[in-house]
């Protein structure tokens, strides 16, 4: 199992034909997350899949003035989030979200933004919610 950097999960096979040649056949599933970028995928004994991913968004409003922030302060913690089983296995995203500073703001408040593919404090993103 494979993953690109878009998303997707590509699945490939090999058996051999009558002659002994290998024939490899592929099989692609969309992760369904919009705005990440896969980084890492990980298998335990079990099976069990952690996709690793970091956000492809640029900046966000300050959640106190609404100015645009686009200079990154930092990473919060990581979130482990349950998805969608693909093939009979579990999968779980991990994801640490970008933190941005508010230079206009007293006492400069980070804001870190929402992405669209779980809500905050969701142990699960929305396609596993659905």
């Amino acid at each position: 199992m494979r993953w690109d950097s878009s998303g997707y999960e590509t699945i490939v096979g090999a058996k051999s034909d009558q002659e002994g040649l290998a024939i490899y056949t592929q099989l692609t599933i969309p992760l369904d997350i919009p705005d990440v970028r896969v980084l890492n995928i990980e298998q335990n004994d079990r099976g069990d899949c952690t996709i690793t991913v970091e956000s492809t968004l640029e900046g966000t409003k300050c959640r106190q003035c609404g100015r645009e922030l686009t200079e990154l302060h930092g990473m919060d913690e990581a979130l482990t989030l349950r998805h969608l089983p693909i093939l009979g296995r579990r999968v779980y995203i991990r994801l640490r979200p970008k933190r941005y500073r508010c230079p206009w703001c007293e006492g400069g408040p980070t804001t870190t933004p929402q992405l669209s593919g779980y809500a905050a404090k969701s142990p699960h993103t929305k396609a596993y919610e659905k």
